[in-house]
C-alpha cells in the first residue's frame, strides 16, 4: 500500500513579489513602500527577508540563491527536525534551461567560483547542505511538462517509502546572456526571467497545518504553488 502524500507548505518568489502558504503573497520592499526593481535579484539580500544568517549567499549563483530563499521562505524548521527526519527528506528540482547563465558566465571569466555552480544540481546540493538533508536527490531539466513531471517524481518517493519528506522546486534563472544565447539557438525571442515555485511535500496528513493538501497525479508545481499560498491569504 502506497503511503499517502500531502502538500505541507508553498512559496514562491518572482519579479512581482514572494509569498507563502502561511501569509500569503506581499511585493519586494522597497523606497516608500513602492516595490523594488524587479529584475535587479541581486539587488535583494538575504538579510531584507530573513534574520538567520547565511554567509555562503553572496557566492552562489541566481539559480542557488533563489532556491535557499524559496526553502527559507516555506518556515520549515528544519534544524528542529530529528537526524532520522533529515536522512529521510530529500530535494527534487525542476530548472528548464539549467545552469545555463552560469556556464556562460564561465565561459566568459573562468573562476573556480563560478566553476562549482556550472552544473544545474548544484543548487540541490547548497540545500542539503544548509539544511543536513540526505533523502533522495533529483535534478531535471525540462520543457513546459517538467512541472507535473518532477512534482509526480517527488510525490512518488514517498510513495514508495524512499523519503518521509521531499522539497520540490520548479526553479528559472535566465541572464541576458542566457536570453541571447537561447534567442540564438532557439530563432525566436526568450524574455530575460527568474521565477522559483516551492513545495514541501511530507507523508500522511502530519496535523501540522489545516492547510495541507493531497497531492493528486499530475498536478504542476507552480500550480499547486500559488494554490496553497492564496488559501494562506
Amino acid at each position: 500500500m502506497k503511503n499517502e502524500v500531502v502538500l505541507h507548505s508553498a512559496s514562491y518568489l518572482t519579479p512581482e513579489g514572494f509569498g507563502n502558504s502561511s501569509s500569503g503573497s506581499r511585493q519586494w520592499p522597497g523606497e516608500d513602500g513602492a516595490p523594488a526593481d524587479p529584475m535587479d535579484l541581486a539587488g535583494i539580500s538575504w538579510s531584507s527577508l530573513f534574520d538567520s544568517p547565511c554567509p555562503r549567499f553572496g557566492r552562489m549563483d541566481l539559480l542557488s540563491r533563489l532556491g535557499l530563499m524559496a526553502v527559507e521562505l516555506l518556515g520549515v524548521d528544519f534544524a528542529a527536525r530529528s537526524d532520522d527526519e533529515r536522512r529521510e527528506t530529500g530535494v527534487a528540482l525542476l530548472t528548464p534551461t539549467g545552469s545555463l547563465s552560469t556556464d556562460l558566465a564561465f565561459l566568459r571569466d573562468i573562476s573556480p567560483s563560478t566553476f562549482v555552480y556550472t552544473l544545474p544540481s548544484s543548487v540541490v546540493g547548497e540545500m542539503c547542505i544548509r539544511h543536513r538533508l540526505q533523502g533522495p536527490q533529483l535534478c531535471l531539466t525540462s520543457g513546459s511538462s517538467g512541472g507535473r513531471t518532477i512534482l509526480d517524481e517527488a510525490a512518488e518517493r514517498i510513495h514508495l517509502g524512499e523519503a518521509r519528506a521531499m522539497l520540490c522546486l520548479a526553479c528559472e534563472a535566465r541572464s541576458a546572456d542566457a536570453v541571447e544565447a537561447l534567442d540564438f539557438a532557439l530563432a525566436k525571442p526568450s524574455p530575460f526571467c527568474w521565477d522559483v515555485y516551492a513545495l514541501y511535500l511530507v507523508q500522511g496528513a502530519g496535523g501540522e497545518t489545516p492547510k495541507e493538501k493531497t497531492v493528486g497525479a499530475g498536478v504542476e508545481v507552480r500550480a499547486a504553488c500559488l494554490d496553497l499560498c492564496k488559501a494562506g491569504e
